[in-house]
């Protein structure tokens, strides 16, 4: 018997449709890029069942599995204990698993996978999850911040506490970015609980440029992906010509934890120095 060679095409194609028709498919998944420590979060998995009945639909955390529906079970929903994630099993259910409260531990990739009934065909997706667990507080500056004028070695350190991922700092110069050879990068230390602290340095000789109207404004901008910066500052006057110190360089709308080291109340000092100039005139 002679078969064209169209013929075995759509032979060939014919069976493949029967095949996939016959199929399980996951069409997609909805997971979080991030979510803040503490938070619920809500996970979906869509599947396309043709043909054949579902056995089970089971969700992942890289090689750890923390949450099961097999319908044939009863009950057909079943939680396994993953450090960080914690299940609302009461909104569960078959394409969609509640995350009561998540914490940095339950970062890593989710992984969704089914398994047909009958022919035991299997199909996943993943998707890469990340939780953010904020530093405690803003930035500090610590070092020597008196006593400078021209042609001084500056030396500070900016300190943020233990977060995940770890917070990125940012040095600024009377509302600049510093260059980066003037910053030095520090390892961080961990917490013991997956955190890990953030330290920098600034280092440079002090120009006549760097000291406006005879003081200089150092910020520490600190960052945990793309969440708004925290912030400290120093304000350091020019130990040879000492002047009213100037204006915060730093936008209003961008910080939420600005804090200014070195002095416990500068808006008072500030106006007590500005008392003394006039008495002083």
């Amino acid at each position: 018997m002679n078969i064209s060679c169209r013929s075995w095409v759509s032979l060939v194609q014919l069976v493949v449709a029967l095949q996939t028709a016959a199929g399980l498919h996951i069409l997609g998944i909805q997971v979080p890029r991030t979510a803040l420590s503490g938070e619920a979060v809500e996970l979906k998995c869509y599947i396309k069942l043709d043909r054949d009945s579902l056995y089970s639909l089971t969700w992942w955390r890289d090689d750890q599995q923390f949450y099961q529906y097999s319908p044939a079970m009863s009950p057909p929903k079943r939680q396994f204990d993953v450090p960080g994630i914690v299940i609302n099993m009461h909104e569960s259910g078959l394409e969609n698993v509640v995350l009561a409260r998540v914490d940095h531990r339950a970062s890593g990739e989710l992984r969704c996978e089914a398994v047909s009934e009958q022919s035991f065909e299997k199909d996943s997706k993943a998707s890469n999850f990340t939780v953010i667990d904020l530093p405690v507080r803003a930035p500090k500056i610590t070092g020597r911040t008196s006593g400078y004028t021209v042609g001084d070695l500056l030396l500070l350190n900016c300190t943020s506490p233990a977060s995940h991922p770890p917070a990125t700092h940012h040095w600024h110069i009377n509302g600049r970015q510093a260059s980066t050879e003037t910053v030095i990068k520090f390892p961080g230390r961990e917490d013991g609980y997956g955190r890990t602290s953030s330290s920098s340095g600034l280092q440079m000789f002090l120009r006549p440029q760097h000291f406006m109207k005879g003081a200089l404004v150092i910020g520490c901008a600190a960052r945990v992906l793309h969440l708004r910066d925290q912030l400290a500052e120093e304000i350091i006057m020019d130990a040879r010509h000492p002047v009213e110190a100037p204006k915060s360089q730093f936008s209003e709308g961008r910080s939420y934890g600005l804090t200014i080291t070195g002095c416990e109340h500068p808006p008072l000092l500030l106006l007590a120095l500005l008392l003394l100039w006039y008495t002083g005139t």
